[in-house]
């Protein structure tokens, strides 16, 4: 009896002490969906470089980044995507 009494403690001590978290995450009011959008101040590059840097990621991060890319203008310096 001990043993099992044991047991069930150390097998459901870990979900006793778990917590949920409470995370925030920027919800657009308009559409209800999750944005994150943010302003970075990048010393010593241009824009084009820091597009072509952009670009780059997305074809890193993503099986198909045509597929996520909703914009795409290198003039501008603009990548736009869901």
């Amino acid at each position: 009896m001990r043993y099992s009494l044991k047991l069930a403690f150390l097998l459901t001590f870990p979900f006793i002490s778990l917590k949920a978290q409470e995370i925030k995450l920027p919800v657009d009011e308009e559409t209800g969906k999750i944005t994150y959008s943010e302003v970075v101040q990048v010393n010593r590059k241009d824009k084009d470089e820091l597009y072509i840097s952009a670009r780059e990621w997305f074809v890193k991060s993503f099986k198909s980044s045509q597929d996520v890319i909703q914009l795409n203008d290198k003039e501008e310096g603009i990548i736009v995507c869901r």
